[in-house]
């Protein structure tokens, strides 16, 4: 048979060809040899691409790109730009956006001719996509059909510089060069059009190919009548084409015969074909999906669609430069991603790919929910049970399910166990011993005998590796790895102590190293000598972030498959030598999916599995990872006016560079769009872009696809754009340089016609300014004399205003100085006295005095005094306000509000120290007003004439009034809320005191009462006791007839004993009334109501009224008082009965220590001193007697309770401890200094009021 079809070959190109005969048997011989070997290998072929997967399809609806949902033609200009045939018009496509370009109706062909330009024919006209001014492409038609050709064929092809387009009856000629169109009209029915081996043949209606040369219609000889509709003709030879028929197989012409060529049940339901390039030619059928065959018809490979394509109508099938297929259909277009070495094999609802091996020339697929063989891109179901891990082991397949281990001969499946099973190895040292790892246990199975033993094992067992040794590994999820020895039946753990740097996810891996383990902290070898693993490079790289796999697989010619640990990215290490070299592109689309499984099947193919899909990876199919593209600018618009465009892309133009472009200074804002036209299922395209002149860097990469720049500066610019693909090649940049004018005002041009204006101006304005110029100087002659006398009136008049100005500012400089030093000044005293001295700057002030209401007295009172007397002289005067008023305001000049002038004044005498004061000639008050209320004065006084206060001294009294009363007020307030806190202070402390004998003082309280009571009972009862007793001494003595002298004696001696005990009692008990009486004064709550008095006066008074109780008590005793006072007047604040009881014990004591002195010191004068002196804001007062004094062992106790020097009838010692609890309540101090035998000296100091 080979040797007929061998001649066969050579007599028809002996035939048509006329060539010679060994050149025929040499091409004879190799085409009918190719042509066999297809023909024989063709089931081979058929079968290795059942078990590929489907393709990756992208499908495009009429919501994606807005238009009629129909379509019926694709084309592709020379920059990449997809175009299609729409119900509505032309469809543009630039990888990113879609743009209708409407026609009048449908669009049923497309054609992009050597020039670019794009022809487009609809169902009623054909023309050609043609640019207007702003860049937009509309459709301009060429011609209008008649309506009889609308039906059925549209179609262009391209020969010899003219594009025909054909319809049923008319053939339309349009010449490239000359843009010139010619018509002919054939008398038969044209069913379709072909180009092949530049000849154009055409097949009617009646199935009859003809062929078209120079506008003749010749007819093939032999079968030119082909028994069905042919879709494709495609070239297989210089003088052969390829026939492709829609039901009936495959023809073939060869000269001017036509001849049957090749019928496949695969040939049918062929609907469009197209070029894929490199001889060979895509086919779609709606039976059987793409079929895609070399130049002499064999298949070379077959795609199914899948459920995405199924019964779909494909009215045109276009292959692009990239090698995808464009589908136009009528419910969308579809993008299927042909030539991609990536197919994948739908698994959503299988669960998750965990294994894969081939075995007995079928590739099984463990997964989640079952066990799978894969075929014609799909996976049909061996077992419907969780898989986890496969094994072979000669003719029989392990599987390790959730259910158990089966195994798998043929088609008898068997199960083996009931454990729910991770892992499942055949032993290759023990024939017949299966290890099986579980849940938490490793299964030992042999078939003979049939037994099982379980070995406990801390976790579940997910993998299992044994050596040639014998030994078996363990690999578990949390727990590290185990050892397992058959011999000794040992189990020995391997994690974080043997060098495994953690115990969770550690993964084996027999290599061609030795026994690797790999996880997240890289990759360890084991070391037979230690026992142990350690850190291990296998040389595919130095970076750490690289170092984690989530799966490792060698393959024998050792290069290795990875996956990282994120199950991410798929990566291919070739060995060369002893390096690796790593592959990543290929893969890039698989970034997305979480790949668990790799499996190299073979040299040709490599599977990847996870929870994505099934993957297959041809390693024989061109690689798709290197293709070449251009970035395109495709539109730019002025910002300022959006329907403004200035480019709008050229579809005959390649160019990477857009025209220079110069725009108007207020037009410095555009938009630039920019595309890539590359077209692919996976991921988007990225974009990186740089404005030379304005940026420093390029931008980030990003998917947007425009750029807005907004008020550029004037000046030159250069935009760069490039893309970027998902296989990481960048396309070739595009530019496009512009320039923004200068705004006319900034040119040079410009400045010249300002400075020629400037110049012109000056000129005119000098000339006019001379003519005025004489004008006004015979006018200025006329009024020079009447100007001369007003200039010198005017500058009399500002002799003086600036004089005016002079003492204003000396006015205004003396008033600053005086405001900031009253500011600065928190007692009112003080500011009183800073006032007068400041006032000092009023030339003709003599003297000053202020005067402030007392609310205590309801008087106004001297507070400072400026002139010949000191403050104190006056400091007991007291005013009423009505003194006050008629003093100083009535009769007075109110000059200012609050500011009186009176002169001469006559003050009526008031018989106190005021009327000693020098009466002024002149006298200035002002008024301190607050609240409609004077509450002081401040007089400022002249002693030697009236009217001494002239204007300019009355208005710096003007100017400073405000201030003056703004700082009496502030200081009062200071002095209030300093008053305020001083009194809440000694609330609190005396609160504190009280509250510290509250509990003691109501407990003595009570006890003071309960003893008085009884104590005077028995003071009284022994009063009436030794009235008793004297009587009874009289009566005895009187009457003492019948008692003997002895018996007298013995009874007065008695009862004068019982009278001298009663005469203690009553003494003791008086004694001890005293002291609780004492007691009862010291626990009495002390008054609060504090008031201020003149201390020397109280003093005075207190001690004469003392001094005079006790001369009656110690009658005869010649006590001298001696008083030292200061003449100073000091105010306090007293509570005048406890001050008085203080002031009384302290000279009660010295009147006893004299009086005790005085018995037995001969010529002792008994003198008391009292002495007052003022220093640091206390007024002292010292009482001292020259009695017998205190020892110096008594001192330090004489404060204390109950303590005394007096014998127990005089004294309850507690004077002193009450005096000192007084002193302090008032906040002063008491101290005694004393010498014994010479004198006794109380000190007690009271705070003066400020």
């Amino acid at each position: 048979m080979l040797f007929n079809l061998i001649v066969l070959a050579m007599i028809n190109r002996i035939i048509h060809k006329k060539e010679p005969f060994t050149t025929v048997y040499i091409h004879g011989w190799l085409d009918t040899v190719i042509l066999f070997l297809s023909i024989v290998s063709f089931p081979l072929t058929s079968f290795s691409q059942t078990e590929r997967g489907l393709p990756f399809i992208k499908i495009y609806s009429s919501l994606d790109y807005k238009a009629h949902t129909q379509n019926f033609a694709i084309t592709q200009d020379k920059r990449g730009l997809m175009y299609f045939g729409n119900f509505a018009g032309v469809l543009e496509y630039d990888g990113q956006n879609w743009q209708l370009i409407p026609t009048n109706s449908r669009v049923t062909a497309l054609h992009t001719d050597s020039t670019g330009k794009i022809f487009v024919g609809t169902s009623s006209e054909f023309g050609y996509l043609d640019m207007n001014k702003q860049g937009e492409l509309f459709f301009n038609s060429l011609t209008e059909l008649p309506a009889s050709t609308t039906q059925r064929l549209s179609k262009f092809l391209e020969l010899n510089g003219s594009v025909y387009f054909f319809t049923e009856n008319t053939i339309y000629s349009y010449n490239l060069k000359n843009k010139k169109l010619s018509r002919r009209s054939i008398a038969f029915t044209i069913q379709n059009a072909f180009l092949s081996n530049r000849h154009i043949f055409v097949q009617t209606t009646d199935n009859i190919l003809l062929q078209y040369d120079n506008g003749l219609t010749i007819p093939l000889s032999g079968s030119s009548k082909i028994p069905d509709k042919v879709i494709a003709m495609f070239p297989s030879g210089q003088q052969e084409h390829l026939l492709i028929t829609r039901n009936s197989g495959l023809y073939k012409i060869t000269g001017a015969s036509v001849i049957p060529y090749i019928q496949q049940k695969l040939f049918t339901g062929l609907s469009k074909a197209a070029d894929a390039g490199n001889n060979e030619f895509m086919l779609w059928s709606t039976d059987n999906g793409m079929l895609t065959i070399n130049r002499f018809g064999s298949i070379i490979a077959q795609a199914e669609t899948g459920p995405q394509l199924q019964n779909e109508s494909v009215n045109d099938f276009f292959r692009d430069r990239a090698g995808n297929m464009w589908l136009a259909m009528d419910n969308g277009l579809a993008l299927v991603n042909t030539a991609s070495p990536l197919s994948v094999i739908d698994v959503s609802q299988k669960g998750i790919v965990n294994d894969m091996l081939r075995f007995n020339g079928r590739l099984f697929v463990a997964t989640t929910k079952g066990l799978y063989v894969a075929g014609n891109a799909a996976l049909k179901p061996v077992l419907l049970s969780g898989c986890w891990s496969l094994q072979a082991s000669g003719n029989m397949l392990y599987v390790a399910t959730a259910t158990g281990v089966y195994s798998i001969n043929g088609t008898a499946v068997s199960r083996l166990s009931t454990d729910y099973s991770f892992a499942v190895r055949a032993s290759a040292v023990t024939p017949g011993l299966l290890y099986v790892g579980a849940e938490n246990s490793l299964q030992l199975i042999r078939s003979k005998p049939a037994t099982s033993v379980k070995v406990p094992v801390p976790d579940n067992v997910v993998s299992l590796l044994e050596e040639a040794s014998g030994r078996l590994w363990i690999q578990t999820l949390r727990h590290g790895l185990y050892s397992y020895s058959p011999a000794t039946r040992a189990l020995t753990s391997y994690g974080i102590s043997k060098g495994l740097q953690t115990d969770i996810g550690n993964q084996l891996w027999q290599s061609r190293f030795g026994l690797l383990v790999y996880n997240a902290k890289g990759i360890f070898r084991y070391d037979a000598k230690t026992d142990s693993f350690g850190p291990f490079s296998v040389g595919l790289f130095g970076s750490a972030d690289e170092k984690w796999f989530s799966h490792i697989d060698e393959q024998t010619n050792g290069d290795l498959w990875t996956v990282s640990g994120d199950e991410k990215q798929i990566s291919l290490f070739k060995k060369t030598g002893n390096t690796y070299t790593v592959l990543r592109k290929p893969f890039s689309p698989l970034n997305d999916l979480n790949i668990r499984s790799v499996y190299p099947d073979g040299q040709a193919s490599v599977w990847f599995g996870g929870i994505g899909g099934l993957v297959h990876f041809d390693k024989t199919r061109t690689q798709h990872d290197t293709l070449l593209f251009t970035t395109l600018i495709r539109g730019i618009s002025v910002t300022e006016d959006s329907t403004k465009s200035i480019y709008n892309g050229r579809p005959d133009s390649t160019a990477a560079s857009v025209n220079a472009a110069t725009f108007k200074s207020n037009f410095n804002g555009l938009t630039i769009r920019f595309s890539a036209p590359v077209y692919s299922p996976f991921g988007e395209i990225q974009y990186q872009y740089f404005l030379e002149g304005l940026d420093d860097r390029p931008s980030d990469w990003t998917s947007q696809t425009s750029k807005d720049y907004s008020k550029l500066p004037y000046g030159s610019y250069v935009f760069h754009v490039k893309a970027r693909d998902i296989y990481g090649n960048e396309g070739q940049e595009s530019t496009f340089t512009f320039t923004i004018k200068t705004p006319f005002y900034l040119t040079w041009w410009a400045y010249l016609i300002y400075i020629i204006a400037a110049l012109f101006l000056l000129s005119f304005l000098i000339r006019r300014r001379l003519k005025r110029a004489e004008k006004e100087r015979r006018l200025l002659e006329n009024i020079v004399n009447e100007r001369t006398e007003e200039v010198v009136e005017q500058k009399e008049v500002l002799e003086r205003q600036s004089e005016e100005l002079a003492n204003k500012n000396d006015q205004l400089e003396k008033i600053d100085v005086i405001v900031q030093a009253i500011n600065t000044e928190l007692d009112s005293a003080n500011l009183f006295q800073t006032i007068l001295s400041r006032f000092t700057v009023i030339r003709n002030m003599d003297s000053a005095t202020v005067l402030v209401f007392d609310q205590e007295s309801e008087a106004f009172r001297f507070k400072a005094l400026r002139g010949s007397r000191e403050l104190a002289y006056v400091a007991s005067v007291q005013l009423t306000p009505e003194q006050a008023r008629k003093r100083y305001i009535d009769g007075a000049e109110e000059v200012f509000e609050d500011i009186y002038v009176k002169n001469n004044p006559e003050f009526e005498p008031l018989g106190n120290a005021i009327d000693d004061l020098f009466t002024p000639k002149s006298l200035l008050v002002i008024a301190i007003v607050n609240e409609d209320r004077i509450e002081g004065y401040i007089t400022l006084e002249n002693n030697i004439r009236p009217n001494a206060f002239d204007q300019r001294d009355l208005s710096m009294i003007r100017h400073l009034k405000e201030h003056l009363i703004a700082a009496y007020i502030k200081t009062r307030l200071l002095e209030n809320l300093e008053i305020t806190l001083k009194n809440l202070k000694n609330t609190q402390d005396e609160l504190i005191r009280q509250e510290k004998l509250a509990s003691v003082g109501q407990l003595t309280k009570g006890i003071v009462d309960r003893i008085l009571n009884p104590i005077n009972y028995v003071t009284n009862f022994s009063e009436s006791s030794d009235a008793v007793l004297d009587e009874m001494i009289s009566n005895v003595e009187t009457n003492s007839t019948g008692l003997s002298e002895e018996q007298l004696e013995d009874l007065l001696f008695e009862l004068n004993m019982l009278k001298n005990n009663s005469k203690k009692i009553i003494e003791h008990g008086n004694s001890t009334t005293r002291i609780l009486k004492d007691m009862q004064k010291l626990l009495k709550e002390k008054s609060n109501d504090f008031i201020e008095a003149e201390f020397n006066s109280f003093i005075e008074n207190r001690i004469k009224t003392t001094y005079t109780e006790l001369k009656s008590e110690y009658a005869g005793l010649p006590v001298n008082l001696v008083l030292n006072t200061v003449q100073k007047q000091t105010k306090v604040h007293i509570l005048p009965f406890e001050l008085s009881q203080a002031i009384s014990n302290v000279i009660n004591n010295a009147f006893y220590t004299l009086s005790e002195k005085n018995k037995t010191a001969k010529g002792f004068a008994p003198e008391i001193t009292i002495s007052t002196r003022v220093e640091d804001q206390f007024v002292f007062v010292s009482i001292r007697d020259n009695g017998k004094g205190i020892p110096p062992r008594d001192l330090e106790r004489l404060f204390s309770p109950f303590f005394t020097t007096k014998p127990t009838s005089k004294g309850t010692g507690l004077g002193l401890f009450m005096t000192k609890d007084i002193i302090q309540i008032h906040k002063g101090k008491i101290n005694i200094q004393s010498k014994e035998g010479e004198f006794t000296e109380i000190y007690m100091a009271l705070p003066i009021v400020s």
